[in-house]
């Protein structure tokens, strides 16, 4: 990994299968930041997605990523926040992070002129997990979606 910025996640579904998320810093709600995958426990690591504003991205540079997780070789999570009002932010994968795409989560209606922040879903199987939103409307709070 070359350039100026840091790991931001890291996670494995088994002891050879790992992907990391490189942050390259950020500027007015937009980052650039890349998706690193392993296939052989970490010694190796191949560039797989950047951002938008990078040549060949699939990744909106908008908003800041807080971290990738994945429940299997396939399928991944990509979340963060922005700093627009009720907008929450969760890209999926379905191809080992290569393409993303947004998930659509409806929100309660008071939660619409609230900052959103989503981190990494922690899975207990392959179908079922817990989404960590922390909100923000007037001071923090904490949410998770099952």
């Amino acid at each position: 990994m070359q350039g100026v910025g840091g790991i931001s996640t890291i996670h494995f579904t088994d002891l050879s299968h790992g992907w990391l998320s490189f942050e390259q810093g950020d500027s007015m709600g937009r980052d650039q930041a890349s998706i690193y995958q392993t296939g052989d426990g970490g010694r190796t690591w191949q560039k797989i997605s950047v951002t938008e504003n990078i040549k060949g991205g699939t990744i909106l540079s908008i908003g800041i990523k807080t971290g990738v997780t994945f429940t299997n070789d396939n399928n991944g999570w990509l979340t963060g926040y922005t700093y627009a009002h009720g907008i929450l932010y969760l890209y999926r994968t379905t191809d080992d992070g290569h393409l993303w795409s947004k998930q659509p989560i409806s929100l309660p209606p008071r939660l619409h002129q609230a900052q959103l922040a989503s981190y990494p879903p922690v899975f207990f199987n392959q179908m079922d997990g817990v989404l960590p939103v922390e909100v923000f409307l007037g001071a923090p709070h904490s949410l998770s979606y099952q």
